[in-house]
């Protein structure tokens, strides 16, 4: 069996209980584009505790990687890691098969 060089992988990644998300949101934001135009991220966004959109639960993506240490790699650069707002003991990480996507633009920070 051949594995493809690049897979895109489904990734969930919840805050820890106590975080300063807000604080870095603009910063995790400014470095999105580069990503999505690199095709590193193919989608990304916010996971929310219920419906309101209230009150953040972390963060989903779709990243093209080679392998799972490399997401976590990828993962591990993000502002959001660097200032302990992610949990990685309770990282999701598989390998995703997309059939459709449709793109909405960037929120305004």
């Amino acid at each position: 069996m051949k594995v493809p060089k690049k897979l895109e992988w489904l990734v969930i990644i919840y805050d820890n209980p106590v975080n300063q998300r807000l604080a870095f949101r603009a910063e995790h934001l400014a470095k999105v584009p580069e990503k999505v135009k690199a095709s590193i991220i193919t989608s990304c966004g916010p996971i929310f505790k219920d419906e309101s959109k209230q009150e953040f639960l972390g963060s989903s993506f779709t990243i093209q990687a080679e392998s799972k240490k490399q997401v976590l790699e990828f993962l591990k650069l993000d502002i959001y890691a660097q200032k302990d707002v992610w949990d990685f003991s309770n990282v999701i990480i598989h390998p995703y098969q997309p059939f459709y996507r449709s793109a909405k633009e960037m929120p305004k920070v």
